[in-house]
């Protein structure tokens, strides 16, 4: 079971490096940054930790010690939002990200993406 769901994250880092590499992005994660693949790699790498059936000595600071790092480090203060805006004939929608950020001064940041496919699941960076 371990070896199944280690080929499986596998297939969907490639997939998720070829998608990001040609700068399309998944919908249905809302976001665009790494941390969904890293919270999703972090979880499914514990669950085969855990499935191995191994001493929990060794076990439990191999599942605390990233997910800790990933909620003090990687978690963003200012998660963007998206609006949507859709074309009046409803044939293409412009997605708009925004975020704002604050050391002092508070910068906007706006990113434009269309949405690429009929069903709604995938975005390209414009």
């Amino acid at each position: 079971m371990g070896l199944i769901l280690a080929v499986i994250l596998l297939i969907l880092d490639v997939a998720y490096i070829i998608l990001r590499i040609q700068d399309y992005y998944l919908i249905l994660l809302q976001s665009t940054d790494h941390t969904n693949p890293i919270a999703l790699n972090i979880l499914t790498l514990c669950l085969i930790a855990l499935l191995t059936k191994r001493n929990w000595i060794f076990t439990l600071p191999i599942c605390l010690i990233p997910f800790l790092l990933f909620v003090i480090y990687l978690i963003p203060i200012h998660e963007p939002k998206f609006e949507y805006l859709e074309a009046p004939n409803k044939t293409e929608t412009l997605i708009i990200k925004h975020c704002s950020a604050s050391l002092g001064e508070t910068s906007y940041v706006y990113v434009f993406y269309k949405q690429v496919d009929n069903n709604g699941l995938i975005m390209k960076k414009k």
